[in-house]
């Protein structure tokens, strides 16, 4: 089976700048959950994007389940993500003006492919979602996402990342707007739902303290090198 994550000679730098990102090797098999540590500005956010397609490297090549990122056209990647990646973002990117379960199943709204997954509308999977992630279901099926704490805002985007069972799990720093007790609980719940749908995680923070909870931590400073440019201005 190939594996669900796949970097090859993978430079990156933004458009006028040299580039800033440059990793070998990486290799991430499918249900596997790793925990992918570096500092701020390490360029974490920045691979997220890189995997998800929303990047496009200078160089190399990203593999996610299989498929060559870079062979896709920017619509397609658009489906695929949407098909087959459940992304927690760094900010959240929920949308205010619609009510929690809304948010929630944005997600498998815009997939086919998760939609099948879920039962009916999603609603049922969504409130036992929201309840496993330490929120009242009941209150959170009346509410607005912009009425809720960062925290609150935060088990939300989880939620809708995971619901549909995708394959693919990027997670950017979720847990840092989280008290200790309800960062252990949103792990426990993260890793048991990785678990039971057989999904990979790739888990970004700068918490060293939360690496032993997965099965292995990649610092990206061990896969990276410095990228050097040549005099005709690309990377090397």
């Amino acid at each position: 089976m190939t594996p669900a994550l796949d970097l090859d000679s993978l430079v990156f730098g933004w458009p006028g700048a040299p580039p800033f990102l440059a990793i070998d090797q990486l290799q991430i098999e499918r249900g596997e959950r790793v925990f992918l540590q570096g500092a701020s500005g390490a360029g974490k956010s920045t691979l997220l994007g890189l995997i998800g397609g929303i990047l496009q490297p200078q160089t190399g090549h990203i593999r996610v389940l299989g498929q060559d990122m870079s062979a896709l056209s920017g619509r397609a990647r658009d489906r695929f993500r949407a098909d087959h990646l459940g992304v927690i973002f760094q900010m959240f990117n929920l949308l205010p003006f619609l009510g929690v379960v809304e948010n929630v199943k944005l997600g498998c709204q815009f997939s086919p492919v998760r939609r099948a997954r879920i039962s009916g509308d999603g609603r049922e999977e969504t409130l036992a979602l929201l309840e496993a992630l330490g929120l009242d279901a009941a209150d959170m099926a009346k509410r607005r996402v912009g009425e809720l704490s960062v925290g609150q805002q935060q088990r939300v985007a989880a939620a809708r990342a995971l619901l549909g069972g995708p394959e693919l799990i990027l997670a950017d720093e979720p847990t840092s707007a989280l008290d200790a007790a309800n960062r252990d609980q949103f792990l426990d719940v993260l890793l048991e739902q990785t678990g039971k749908s057989g999904a990979a995680l790739i888990f970004m923070s700068h918490d060293e303290a939360l690496a032993d909870r997965f099965d292995r931590r990649v610092g990206l400073e061990a896969i990276g090198k410095p990228a050097r440019v040549n005099p005709q201005g690309g990377a090397t």
